[in-house]
């Protein structure tokens, strides 16, 4: 069915009591009446142990503090003079609070609420403490990109049979972050944070961590509330502090505990473990007391098909303890999309057929193959698919996926390391000709955390088949007419490589004082992986020597 635009804009310009609301995590549109929509801010916002309503406009006050800190990092010659307009905005604005709707719990609807940090005092500081804390929040053992790297983990498992699934959920995670928690964190794994961070002094960094997580407020219908626990659901930096704590608790927990956990993996705030069904209790007890602010709530099996759901794959357990799984959409889910009838490309409308398939196969054993494909084809039919586009589709991804999945398992990303390599003055003064792209077909420049960075892409290779670990190679002049040279419409896309080349100045210089001698050591990463063999060395990397 198409939407009138016109008749739709005209009707809420007369029923202005009707706004539309984003729903949370089902990507829906609601409507829902104003009035309505405001007191259930509002019951959120007059919650005296989280919020406190403001007489003025704490924007003055906060941008002070950032102002003050920012000369500091300067001072302590963590950034130069030039970057501080880029962490302090003087003409920063109020944040604003707004609410997705639950529609995928119980009646009365909740709201969730959301702080628009664009544009706020500390939005950039938490963008930079942000780039700094991420790369190490992403080191650990727990997280889950999504359900199919979940489902390659669990297929190698077995569990004893007395042992169940559980999903231990974060009540109300990012308000329910302590920064005394994160603090003690910090210290704790500071000997890696201090390597991406230009703040070197522990008690300087802690101050700008400070000053980005306990200076939250918000503003909605003109009034301004001061966040008292917690960090706002919106923040750049709050997913970083949730990562760390998350894994900062089941290292604790797992690694002092008596109780055997199998396994235990993490998505945001949710753990999914396995554990005997007579000690979960004691486990969840433990989860809790963790944290007095953190509070977990479990969620068992379903007694009848000994199930699980966790992110959008349902897991099955089996009577030797080993696991089937089955793509999971949640009751709430739209069953809109692109109707076959709408006016785009057919092969947009294949494409989406083939992605539905293969996110679906992907997620999927074998034997629930048909359920899947019959409850995916009931939903393209509500959407006008004819039949013989969806099984055309249905098939070319079950092929792919079949047939290719060994292909794709064997692969194993190889890291080689190289530390020293002589750099021609010319290279770098072509190289500020060359016209930067964000997307990278040719040439990359960025300046990042006060480290300055060069990504050249090139389309030749290695011969993997020698034993290339540690070694030293010369980098040419004509490496750089290779890069120029490059094609936009190469074929090789798979086989393009990435080379890095990093340098940590203590102030940052311009590039070509920076580059000004005829050899700099860096540490280089090569990365490839086994599809890459049996490709011949190219001239212009000669090895220089074996470490």
């Amino acid at each position: 069915m198409e939407i009138n635009k016109k008749i739709t804009r005209d009707y809420f310009k007369e029923n202005q009591n009707l706004i539309t609301v984003k729903t949370d995590k089902t990507k829906q549109i609601a409507i829902m009446k104003r009035d309505q929509y405001d007191a259930k801010m509002i019951e959120i916002l007059h919650d005296k142990h989280s919020f406190k309503e403001s007489t003025i406009d704490p924007t003055k006050v906060v941008n002070a503090k950032v102002e003050k800190y920012v000369n500091k990092m300067i001072e302590n010659k963590c950034i130069n003079k030039r970057a501080r307009t880029k962490y302090f905005n003087a003409h920063s604005t109020s944040p604003l609070i707004y609410g997705l709707l639950k529609n995928h719990l119980p009646e009365p609807y909740p709201m969730r609420p959301i702080v628009s940090t664009i544009n706020s005092p500390t939005r950039n500081l938490s963008v930079f403490f942000n780039n700094i804390l991420k790369p190490v929040a992403l080191q650990n053992p727990y997280d889950v990109k999504n359900a199919a790297e979940l489902k390659k983990f669990l297929e190698k498992a077995v569990i004893p049979p007395t042992y169940r699934i559980y999903s231990f959920d974060v009540t109300n995670m990012f308000p329910s972050l302590n920064i005394n928690t994160t603090i003690k964190i910090i210290k704790s794994k500071w000997d890696k944070i201090k390597v991406h961070s230009p703040i070197k002094n522990l008690d300087v960094f802690i101050e700008g961590i400070k000053l980005v997580c306990c200076n939250g407020y918000n503003r909605f219908k003109d009034k301004y509330y001061i966040q008292l626990k917690g960090m706002e659901n919106g923040s750049v930096i709050s997913t970083s502090i949730a990562s760390l704590t998350m894994t900062a608790l089941l290292e604790q927990i797992l690694k002092n505990t008596e109780i055997h956990v199998p396994f235990a993996f993490k998505y945001v705030d949710d753990v999914l473990l396995a554990c005997d069904a007579e000690q979960v209790d004691h486990l969840l007890d433990m989860f809790n007391s963790y944290d007095k602010h953190f509070k977990f709530t479990k969620e068992d099996e379903d007694p009848n098909n000994k199930s699980i759901s966790f992110l959008d794959m349902t897991i099955i357990r089996q009577e030797d303890g080993s696991f089937k799984f089955k793509h999971y959409t949640k009751l709430c889910a739209s069953e809109c999309m692109i109707n076959f009838y709408s006016n785009h490309p057919l092969e947009f409308k294949k494409n989406l057929v083939y992605n539905l398939a293969y996110n679906a196969l992907l997620r999927t054993s074998a034997e629930y193959e048909p359920d899947v494909k019959s409850k995916l084809t009931k939903k393209l039919i509500l959407n006008n698919y004819p039949n013989y586009i969806i099984n055309q589709q249905y098939k070319r991804a079950w092929r792919y996926l079949h047939y290719s999945t060994n292909d794709r398992n064997a692969k194993e990303e190889v890291f080689y390391n190289t530390d020293l390599f002589d750099f021609d003055e010319s290279f770098f003064k072509k190289m500020k000709k060359v016209k930067i792209n964000e997307e990278g077909n040719r040439v990359y420049k960025y300046n990042q955390n006060e480290t300055i960075a060069l990504k050249t892409r090139i389309t030749d290779y290695f011969n993997v088949n020698q034993s290339m670990k540690n070694y030293n190679y010369n980098l040419h002049l004509d490496l750089q007419q290779k890069v120029t040279n490059q094609s936009n419409n190469d074929k090789n896309n798979k086989q393009r490589r990435y080379i890095a080349y990093n340098y940590h100045p203590k102030v940052q210089k311009p590039l070509e004082t920076i580059f000004k001698k005829q050899s700099q050591e860096f540490h280089i990463t090569w990365k490839y992986n086994n599809k890459i063999k049996n490709l011949l060395t190219k001239p212009h990397l000669t090895k220089a020597q074996t470490t």
